[in-house]
């Protein structure tokens, strides 16, 4: 009985890396998301394998997101990765253009010329004027 219960978890949980290309795919297919937590076997090679992936991969980051994490990653979860890492944060257009925004409106406030850079920010970020 207990080379029985063995049996079955070796046809349960394959050697996913033993595997082939279209193997792998089609065992990963089969998984839900949360089989995979970090309690799981695979964990720690299956961060390995994407991470290595996406490193390799030659394609803009307009590809990255359209043939790799839609459909497959919610952009909630991208902007909250954003969001909730200074570095990546940091590299975000929108906070670029909040940084130079305030330095303009640090520059022009005695002016009372505010109104003007923030329409043009507006404008430029949003494609809407004040």
């Amino acid at each position: 009985m207990s080379e029985n219960f063995k049996m079955k978890k070796k046809i349960k949980e394959p050697a996913m890396f033993n595997l082939t290309g279209n193997e792998m795919l089609e065992h990963l297919e089969d998984l839900r998301d949360a089989e995979i937590g970090d309690n799981h076997p695979a964990y720690a090679k299956t961060i390995e394998l994407a991470g290595k992936t996406l490193r390799v991969l030659n394609i803009d980051s307009y590809d990255l997101y359209h043939l790799v994490f839609d459909g497959n990653v919610y952009a909630e979860c991208l902007a909250e990765v954003a969001e909730n890492n200074p570095k990546v944060r940091e590299e975000l257009e929108t906070i670029k253009n909040l940084e130079l925004l305030y330095q303009e409106l640090r520059l022009l406030k005695v002016e009372g010329k505010a109104y003007e850079v923030l329409d043009n920010f507006f404008n430029l970020n949003l494609g809407k004027t004040l």
